[in-house]
């Protein structure tokens, strides 16, 4: 017997979306001010119109349950062949270790693939070894590039 609470489908997150998908990702930023209500419709609007920008969220029923999103970017080397960056990977804490996120996770890298990117990257916090193991295990290597990152005081 599966300790999966029930089927699952991935989809492409909507416009109408928008509400579960910042309440999900409060869980990946805990602490993290919700945005004014105004901006965020502003930028969903921005995202969903940019086909460089794909979101994919697991659905239980119709209760979003899991999410992704990559930019796919475009690239002079290569071959001219785009690259991803995936971000923003979170599952709800009552959906986790029974294989959603691994199911979205493997739909975003298959739609990569399928735009002819030649990479994608992810980066995760340096001491979430869960994420890490997680990340390997869906075909990611953390030996393979060294990331190095600069935020803005």
């Amino acid at each position: 017997m599966s300790d999966r609470p029930g089927p699952v489908r991935v989809r492409d997150l909507e416009a109408g979306d928008l509400e579960q998908l910042l309440r999900l990702s409060l869980q990946l930023r805990v602490g993290d001010l919700p945005l004014p209500r105004e901006r965020a419709v502003a930028l969903w609007q921005a995202i969903l119109s940019d086909p460089a920008q794909n979101y994919l969220g697991a659905f239980a029923g119709d209760e979003l349950v899991s999410v992704c999103c990559a930019a796919i970017v475009p690239n002079l080397t290569h071959g001219g062949r785009p690259y991803a960056v995936i971000e923003n990977v979170v599952t709800d804490e009552a959906w986790r270790r029974k294989g959603v996120g691994r199911e979205l996770l493997s739909a975003m890298v298959a739609r990569c693939w399928q735009r002819d990117c030649h990479k994608i990257m992810l980066m995760s916090g340096a001491a979430r070894r869960d994420a890490h193991a997680f990340y390997e295990a869906v075909g990611f290597d953390r030996h393979a590039k060294q990331a190095f990152l600069i935020r803005r005081p």
